[in-house]
């Protein structure tokens, strides 16, 4: 099939945490199995983005985003040719968003939604501190360690593995635009709230292990270009 679609941002932060793997275990799809970087232990995904309205091949109501996701094993192997080739992959577990036009979205395209209300996104000017809350309370707050980030261009290739009624698909896409250039577990705090967003997943209390955290400089456009695997068709 080759290239699918390409959507854009202009803000984001993106955790990764070590997490036990036993709860979330209960939340994976058939034939969708954890990569664990050792015994009982897994990484989620844990992203905060803020989309442009519009994109290539889709139009997507501009919105902020929050998901969550496990890392899962790669697989190119439908990916041949000059396609992108993914060096990790993701099955997301949840996904909130301040527009519930894009929920249904994320819902028809194989993605679980939370369905909960008022989700807000409260920023500073630069994006790089804030607290996300909805009716039901406080999901959590980050602040970057540092006033001084440096930024440089990047290019990212990964792999989106999603279930629904055709069981599971993989989709690899290249991330690319202008990010943090040194991350490290120091660069950002982050606490976590007790919150059903996380579906009850033992995330360490309130302040998680993190792996090395990301963020796009904001204002800038960012993009992700999907591309579908050889034999698919349109």
């Amino acid at each position: 099939m080759g290239y699918n679609a390409a959507i854009h941002m202009d803000w984001g932060v993106f955790f990764v945490l070590e997490a036990s793997s036993a709860p979330i275990r209960p939340l994976l799809p058939p034939g969708i199995h954890l990569v664990e970087p050792s015994p009982g232990r897994t990484l989620l995904a844990l992203n905060l983005v803020h989309f442009l309205q519009g994109g290539d091949q889709v139009d997507l109501p501009e919105n902020f985003e929050i998901d969550i996701g496990v890392n899962v094993p790669v697989d190119n192997s439908a990916y041949a040719g000059d396609l992108p080739q993914a060096s990790t992959a993701v099955h997301v577990l949840n996904i909130a968003s301040t527009s519930r036009d894009y929920l249904e979205f994320c819902r028809d395209s194989g993605y679980r939604i939370d369905d909960g209300e008022g989700l807000s996104f409260d920023l500073s000017p630069d994006g790089f501190e804030g607290t996300i809350s909805d009716a039901r309370g406080a999901l959590l707050s980050f602040a970057a360690r540092t006033p001084d980030l440096a930024f440089a261009p990047f290019r990212r290739l990964g792999q989106d593995v999603v279930y629904d009624h055709r069981g599971t698909y993989r989709l690899n896409y290249v991330f690319e635009g202008e990010g943090l250039a040194a991350p490290s577990a120091d660069c950002f705090a982050l606490t976590l709230h007790q919150h059903p967003f996380f579906l009850g997943l033992d995330l360490d209390g309130d302040k998680p292990r993190q792996h090395e955290p990301f963020a796009l400089k904001t204002g800038l456009q960012a993009t992700t270009s999907f591309y579908g695997p050889d034999e698919e068709t349109v």
